[in-house]
């Protein structure tokens, strides 16, 4: 894959690394919100809690994935 793509095996192993960072940031505050909404809130109202409090935009999916 890293012929394909001309990157080096570090640089692709640190994208990935920094890809699992991000996600596990992004788990860390859907939890948060749905924790303070009283676990009420499903993915649209997440969603838009994203964009309105951290400027995020995460497709409603990636949100119910997590």
């Amino acid at each position: 894959m890293c012929k394909v793509l001309r990157v080096s095996r570090s640089c692709y192993y640190r994208w990935l690394n920094i890809e699992k960072q991000e996600d596990v940031e992004l788990n860390n505050l859907i939890k948060n919100i749905f924790e303070t909404s009283n676990s009420i809130y499903g993915t649209r109202r997440i969603k838009q809690q994203l964009v309105k409090d951290y400027g995020l935009i995460v497709s409603r999916r990636r949100i119910g994935k997590n």
